[in-house]
């Protein structure tokens, strides 16, 4: 069997049909993130701004970095519905360590009795407002504040169990780090709150935002879809249901993805109770009907983020890539087997048989040419291309399947590992 190495660089993926298609290569740039999308959403609204522009025009969140007391605070009375009042705000801010650009803000929280500072510098006879980053127990109690509901006296809650307490109300998914509370984490915790009730009352936080004038009901209709913060959501009260959640970075080191898929444990226990010595072959472990579904949601998840900001087709098939070799690496040890690819969902990751049927499955799931590669003792996916691709591929009826490592991070279409380059391999069509 032939392998060559061609040098080209645009990328054909041909369909189970054999129909092809050009797929422009786009800016690493383009992938956004669900942190962003709801930033960007949540600026549209006049909720949340950026810190300046990047290279390509687009706005700056700075989402990785943490939030300062005073961006929390100004997060918070935009929340209120009450920017306009603060920035018309004339009153002095008593705070010596508020920058210039925040006063109005912290002047009229302050007056209102929203925040009472940090400290009181008596030998300087100065106060401070307190220049660090905001914690997740004080983010969460600005916007329970915003929500109604009360710290005073511990009416609702107190600032010791304001994490837990905006857990139980549900804007704080318990996948969010609370020890490294950054901005995007921020982000999430606002999104949630807008589809959040008011305290003792049948408006929601964006209902109130509306009747204030912050936004139009057919601005907040339009923009906001909180679908994804099922990303974030936690794990399930229900011990036959397994919510997994999922974080890597695509492209690497530039933009967070995340998400979780909710897994019904008896399915995952009925998958690994099927007797391997009856299954021959891998086409089963790809084909079976019965996790459609779960394989379905999630291929969509990438479809829909990519489509939704008018992505091309190579940023869904490489963010699909990206998140399998980003599965740890799980050997099967002296027990080998493949896995189906729920249970490689379930486990969070497998050995390079069990990502390569993954792969595989929600290529073909989303009409994906392509094959099982199998080596003597190792296995990777590949999926058809044309001419223009640089890479090395495997030629079968005619057209090419270009290599697919699945086992870890970084391997890029038609790369392949060196052990492997010149060695014949069988192709498994599913």
């Amino acid at each position: 069997m032939e392998i060559c190495m061609k040098k080209q660089v645009i990328l054909l993926l041909l369909c189970l049909s054999f129909s092809f298609a050009f797929l422009p290569l786009i800016s690493a740039t383009n992938a956004i993130s669900l942190e962003e999308n709801y930033a960007l959403d949540l600026k549209e609204l006049g909720l949340f701004k950026g810190v300046g522009t990047n290279a390509d025009g687009s706005v700056n969140f700075d989402l990785k970095r943490a939030s300062t007391r005073v961006e929390a605070l100004v997060m918070l009375i935009r929340l209120l519905g009450e920017e306009n009042a603060a920035v018309a705000c004339l009153d002095p801010c008593v705070f010596t360590d508020v920058p210039i650009w925040a006063q109005c803000y912290v002047a009229y929280a302050y007056n209102q009795g929203y925040t009472n500072g940090s400290t009181y510098d008596s030998e300087n006879d100065i106060y401070i407002f307190g220049t660090g980053n905001v914690t997740a127990q004080m983010y969460c109690t600005f916007v329970l504040r915003a929500l109604g509901y009360s710290d005073s006296n511990d009416e609702d809650f107190s600032f010791n169990n304001a994490i837990h307490f905006a857990s139980s109300v549900g804007i704080l998914p318990e996948k969010l780090d609370v020890n490294d509370f950054r901005r995007s984490d921020m982000v999430i915790v606002s999104y949630a709150a807008l589809d959040m009730y008011l305290k003792g009352s049948n408006l929601t936080l964006a209902d109130k935002l509306v009747n204030s004038g912050v936004f139009t009901r057919l601005q907040y209709d339009t923009i906001y879809d909180n679908t994804g913060l099922e990303s974030y959501s936690s794990i399930s009260e229900d011990s036959t249901v397994k919510t997994v959640f999922y974080k890597w970075e695509y492209p690497v080191g530039i933009i967070d993805w995340s998400f979780s898929l909710k897994i019904p444990s008896e399915a995952y226990k009925a998958y690994r109770s099927v007797d391997r010595n009856y299954i021959f072959g891998y086409t089963e472990y790809i084909t079976e009907p019965s996790d459609d579904e779960y394989l379905s949601e999630l291929a969509q998840m990438f479809v829909k983020n990519t489509a939704k900001h008018e992505l091309s087709e190579w940023d869904t098939v490489n963010m699909i890539i990206s998140f399998v070799q980003n599965l740890d690496y799980i050997s099967d040890g002296y027990d080998e087997y493949p896995k189906y690819p729920l249970e490689t969902l379930y486990d969070k990751g497998g050995d390079c048989e069990d990502t390569s049927i993954l792969l595989a499955s929600l290529l073909k799931e989303l009409g994906y040419g392509c094959a099982l590669i199998m080596f003597d003792d190792h296995m990777g996916v590949g999926i058809f291309g044309g001419d223009s691709v640089d890479g090395y591929y495997f030629e079968k009826y005619g057209h090419k399947l270009f290599y697919i490592e699945t086992t870890a991070p970084g391997w890029q279409i038609g790369e392949m590992p060196e052990d492997y380059i010149g060695q014949s391999a069988l192709i498994i069509f599913p």
